[in-house]
């Protein structure tokens, strides 16, 4: 009986030694996992952080830090509806899963710009996505009307999406 004792013992014991160890290995999984997904979320926002000084003064659509121009962004726009791929020939540049929108803000109905339609317009939108988890942020900028040769105040929306 006493054998038989220390023998049952012996198999608890190893029965909870493994539960811990199993225990151990699945929450350290679980922990990398979220690691990975933290740093996940910390570098799309770094990369649409990015994206957004990027665009505010690059040469393509601003004519100095933070004054974007109302009709290089028509030209591009422009370049998209003649059926270039202005998304994909920047991505090299941008980055992948990219987008921007410029918004004027002037308390009227928001009316997307196109060639026909400029100067007459207030809003571009660049590559949108239709995917619905996206990190967007957004600063205000100048947008320079050359026809007008006056600056409206805007806000440029720059973000990822996955």
């Amino acid at each position: 009986m006493r054998a038989q004792a220390s023998i049952m013992e012996y198999i608890l014991m190893t029965f909870f030694l493994l539960v811990a160890i199993v225990s151990m290995v699945l929450f350290m999984g679980w922990w990398n996992v979220t690691q990975i997904a933290i740093d996940h979320n910390k570098l799309t926002g770094r990369n649409a952080l990015m994206l957004l000084q990027d665009l505010s003064d690059s040469e393509y659509i601003a004519l100095e830090n933070s004054v974007l121009d109302d009709s290089r962004l028509t030209a591009i726009k422009m370049m998209e509806s003649g059926g270039m791929d202005f998304c994909k020939d920047f991505d090299p540049v941008l980055g992948n899963s990219w987008f921007f929108e410029v918004r004027i803000l002037d308390n009227k109905p928001s009316v997307e710009c196109s060639f026909s339609r400029h100067p007459d317009c207030n809003t571009w939108t660049f590559c949108k996505p239709d995917q619905a988890s996206k990190t967007i942020y957004n600063i205000p900028v100048n947008v320079f009307r050359k026809i007008s040769g006056k600056n409206d105040i805007a806000i440029l929306y720059a973000g990822v999406y996955r």
